[in-house]
């Protein structure tokens, strides 16, 4: 993982112990393969986040495109049209704090939104505008960051 700061290194490790204790932090996602992880089913966890994100690049939805989305600060998503994404204070509270996403902790982030954000940040839960709380089988998340991974890394593109 990327960090700007001790204190983010420092809560997302305990973010990171916290998840692994539930069987979700250490699946194999952060290491840049997913080996036990099924892409096909993880197309269809992605079914519950199409209506507000894009696998385009630079395409806006409800949600920011998720199209390179590792090596991304959170909170500065800007659309192909140039214009910026309103992103909560909290997620670009995380972002100046130093989160830069990756797999590792963006499955940690999909398991469970807000109170991710809220740790990077201080407080127990984040206020942000994404209303989805957060996938609750380790198994969905594996598979659905195993689906991302190529567009994520911007290696492919989706169409919508």
């Amino acid at each position: 993982m990327i960090f700007k700061s001790n204190r983010l290194r420092g809560a997302v490790t305990a973010s990171v112990l916290t998840i692994g204790a539930v069987g979700i932090g250490f699946m194999g996602i952060g290491a840049g393969t997913a080996s036990a992880a099924d892409p096909s089913a993880g197309q269809k966890v992605f079914k519950k986040c199409v209506a507000c994100h894009s696998l385009k690049a630079g395409k806006k939805k409800v949600g920011p495109s998720l199209h390179g989305l590792y090596g991304r600060t959170a909170g500065t998503f800007v659309s192909a049209k140039g214009k910026k994404f309103k992103h909560s204070k909290d997620l670009v509270a995380a972002g100046a704090a130093g989160l830069v996403w990756d797999a590792s902790n963006f499955a940690a982030y999909i398991a469970d939104p807000k109170p991710y954000i809220g740790g990077l940040i201080g407080k127990k839960k984040a206020k942000t505008k994404m209303a989805f709380p957060g996938l609750k089988k380790p198994a969905d998340v594996e598979n659905l960051v195993a689906y991302l991974d190529p567009f994520a890394k911007g290696e492919k593109e989706g169409k919508k």
